[in-house]
Parts: C-alpha cells; structure tokens; sequence
C-alpha cells in the first residue's frame, strides 16, 4: 500500500467513524425527544380527560389561532360528519380560554361535549404543537407525532374517522362535483338518474347517476327544482333558494351517513 493511499483510507476511516457518531447522537436526541413527549402528553391526558388516558391511541392536537386554516377547517368539517372514535381525542388549544371559547362557539361545536380545552396553550409551550395540527399515536407505551399540512390532513382524517368497510358511499360523496339546478329525477333500475340545468348562469346542463343509498344522503335536497352546489373534496354542500334575478339565499348541509 502506497502512503497516498494509506493517508486517503485514514481518512475515510476518520469520516465513516465521524458520520456513525453523528447518525448515533441524532437517533439518540431524536429519542430522547420523543420520551419527553410521551411523558408530557401522558400527564396532560391523565389530568383533564374524563376517559383512563391508557385506552387512547390517537390525540389530536388543535391548534385554534395559528396557521394552516385549510386543516382546521377540514378537521371541523370531519368533526361535523363522523363521531369521534373511543380511541381518539380532540384537543382544541389556544393562548387563552376566550379565544378557544370563540372558536368553539364560531364552528358551531358547542353541542361536542367529547372536545377537550386547552386554554393555557399548553401544547406550545411544551413544544407538543406549533403551527399545525399534531395527531399524535401511541406504538407500545410511546407517542409518536406527524404534523398536518394540506398534503396529508385529509388521508390522515379518513384514517382517523373512517374505515372503509363501513360505508361505501363515504369516498363516492366526498369526491362528487355537481352544480346546477335538479330538472329531474328518473329511476333506472337500482339506480336514480340526475339531470342537472344551469340557471341565470349558475351550474351547467349535465347528468349524473346515484344510488338509492346516494340519494338517501342527500335526503330531500335530491329532489326536482332544488338548486345544488356541491365540490369535489368537500362532505358540505348548498342549496340555493332564489330571491330575485340578483341573489339567492344558500345553506349548507351536511351528508346523511348512517354511522
């Protein structure tokens, strides 16, 4: 072995040897982190959930006055749509008790008596949260963490709320796009055909085929003359009433599902 080639092995020793301790320390602080939030959750849990905090499995963590609004509103919109599983809980955090209080009373959650409050901002202060919401599951007696973004929430709240085996017609709502107003509704076979006409430059002619399950979800907004809004990615959806050739009142609804 020549010395250039003895110094240039030295030296990859040297990084191989650098590279491991660094890998080593990374895992190791990485580690400790997660046993330190393990221990703060746990006490969190064990002091205001009215449930024994051993039989949860899933938390998630709600940010109220921070960014990504478009996870927030989907999470509100979950909430409205499906029951929150035994597992599970929902925690709202905030700086303060009036600001989750608002939240609250603004979504129209007040009727969810299985959300719990965090007004002391607990969850930040503890570098539980930041900016997203946190859903946090439990592998063995430790809690791991994946923030929510818009690139994930929604996968991540089926998955939270919904097994697939249990509805069928969950995933076909959610992705179904129609705007218009209902012409008619014809039978056809074990199906119901939808005509749809656009009216003063809202919604387009078209037509679309739903179930007898389908159409009970829309219930009584799947009948003739009623104006429908509804987008792809959305459980909520509006019917329209006209006041004038100006404007019209809309409502929102929510699907039917039988859970």
């Amino acid at each position: 072995m020549t010395l250039l080639n003895f110094f240039f092995l030295r030296k990859a020793i040297k990084n191989i040897l650098f590279i491991s301790l660094f890998v080593s320390f990374l895992f190791s602080c990485q580690r400790e982190k997660k046993d330190d939030n393990t221990e703060k959750l746990n006490a969190y849990l064990e002091s205001v959930s009215r449930r024994d905090s051993k039989v949860l499995s899933k938390v998630l963590v709600v940010p109220v006055d921070k960014g990504c609004g478009f996870c927030v509103n989907k999470i509100i919109e979950f909430l409205k749509v499906f029951n929150v599983p035994d597992e599970t809980a929902i925690i709202l955090t905030g700086s303060n008790d009036t600001l989750v209080g608002n939240f609250i009373s603004e979504n129209g959650l007040s009727d969810f008596d299985s959300l719990l409050k965090d007004g002391q901002n607990f969850f930040f202060l503890n570098q539980l949260s930041f900016l997203t919401p946190v859903l946090y599951q439990k592998n063995g007696g430790s809690w791991s963490s994946l923030d929510l973004v818009p690139i994930n929430v929604e996968k991540s709240l089926f998955n939270l709320f919904f097994s697939k085996n249990s509805n069928p017609l969950v995933d076909t709502f959610y992705t179904l796009k129609v705007s218009g107003k209902i012409a008619d509704v014809d039978s056809v076979k074990s199906q119901f055909s939808v005509r749809l006409s656009s009216v003063q430059g809202f919604g387009v002619d078209s037509t679309f085929t739903v179930s007898h399950g389908m159409r009970q979800v829309f219930g009584r907004n799947l009948s003739e003359g009623v104006i429908l809004q509804k987008d792809a990615q959305s459980f909520f959806y509006y019917t329209y009433v006209l006041n004038d050739s100006m404007s019209a009142v809309a409502t929102r609804n929510m699907p039917q599902f039988n859970r």
